[in-house]
């Protein structure tokens, strides 16, 4: 006998493995007061981070994500809003656990990183 799944299960392995999510925030207030710059950047995945002090050298590190979110500059053809940030990681959660299975996201940073504005817009 062949094994048909019931849709909700079709649905949901859209993205049941685990994804490794970055979002990079706009500087805040008192970065913005301290006239700080952001050295932080994203590519197609990838988080890159600039030596902000490299000592007449180019120092770059870049790290591999699933996704490298965007959300310093509205105006950046790049930038990443919070509906995008729920369309891509949230919504098929949110399905998931509506249809009965067991759903999580883990949101990890230090303080001001930006994750209660992510995890409740």
């Amino acid at each position: 006998p062949s094994f048909c799944p019931h849709p909700a299960v079709m649905a949901a392995s859209r993205s049941d493995n685990v994804q490794v999510a970055v979002r990079v925030r706009p500087l805040n207030e008192r970065e913005l007061k301290d006239n700080a710059r952001c050295i932080v950047k994203t590519q197609r995945g990838q988080i890159i981070l600039e030596n902000p002090n490299p000592h007449g050298r180019a120092d770059l590190r870049k790290f591999t994500f699933d996704h490298a979110l965007a959300s310093t500059n509205p105006k950046d053809p790049d930038y990443v809003s919070q509906a995008k940030v729920y369309t891509l990681l949230g919504a098929d959660q949110v399905r998931a656990t509506l249809d009965g299975f067991n759903s999580c996201i883990f949101a990890y940073g230090q303080t001001g990183a930006g994750k209660t504005h992510t995890m409740g817009g």
